[in-house]
């Protein structure tokens, strides 16, 4: 299989929890055993400004960042999700955590658009998201449209597409 370049992020915020992003280390896995190259990024030591995390990111190209967070990190990861989104127009930015499985997933899609386009492109909000990250990096490699699927949310054409 074709694969692509993924970087998964726990971007830093203030009242961090202590620990290692499990979640991200699973995800990281499922997209290895498929072929995708993967890196991890763990901001919550890291003092450096938004923009310069971005920065960083980027510096290895990926295809696809997925953001993770919690409620409490909610307004970081949307301000890194941001910031990724001015820096670099292509990449596909995905959006997944605690907050969005609790209902709030509208929240990441209602963030400010930047040069007309949604700051989040997907939203997983499913509990453990392997297999929505695996259809959407399998999607970015062959150059189509993720599918539908129950716990992945994204936007088409201005259009929220619900897995209800």
């Amino acid at each position: 299989m074709k694969g692509c370049r993924v970087a998964l992020v726990n971007p830093a915020f203030e009242g961090a929890f202590p620990g290692v992003p499990l979640n991200l280390l699973y995800l990281a896995a499922a997209l290895e055993q498929d072929g995708h190259e993967v890196a991890v990024y763990d901001f919550l030591a890291d003092e450096r400004s938004c923009a310069d995390q971005v920065r960083k990111v980027l510096k290895w190209c990926p295809q696809i960042v997925g953001i993770t967070g919690t409620s409490p990190s909610f307004l970081e990861a949307t301000d890194f999700a941001r910031e990724l989104r001015r820096q670099d127009r292509g990449v596909w930015i995905v959006k997944g955590g605690h907050h969005e499985r609790n209902g709030r997933w509208r929240d990441a899609f209602h963030a400010e658009l930047v040069d007309g386009r949604r700051v989040v492109d997907f939203v997983v909000n499913a509990p453990a998201g392997e297999p929505q990250m695996r259809e959407i990096a399998r999607a970015r490699a062959h150059g189509v449209s993720p599918k539908p699927m129950p716990g992945l949310r994204f936007s088409a054409g201005g259009l929220s597409l619900v897995d209800e």
